[in-house]
């Protein structure tokens, strides 16, 4: 089950993340409520936010955003709400 957000955490979902080739990448990003400049973690999994793996670490960055710390949780391009493909074993170079 998720924790629920504190006041001071705001929550935005399925913000689209556009590459520079175009493709639209979903995350959610949490934040905290005074928007004044601060530290941002990014996370970028294979594993979809909405489903457990996103669920398992709710808690963790609702804390992280208690403490000042803004976080985004991104889904690669082609897993769970994100455009693309998703090119795990892709040789690069």
């Amino acid at each position: 089950m998720a924790e629920q957000p504190a006041n001071d955490v705001q929550i935005e979902r399925d913000l689209a993340v556009v590459l520079a080739d175009g493709t639209r990448l979903s995350g959610d990003l949490y934040r905290p409520a005074h928007h004044q400049p601060g530290p941002v973690l990014a996370s970028y999994y294979p594993y979809r936010k909405d489903d457990i793996i996103g669920s398992l670490f709710e808690g963790c960055r609702i804390r992280l955003c208690e403490r000042g710390y803004a976080s985004v949780f991104v889904d690669m391009a082609g897993t769970g709400a994100s455009e693309g493909a998703w090119r795990c074993f892709e040789q690069i170079g």
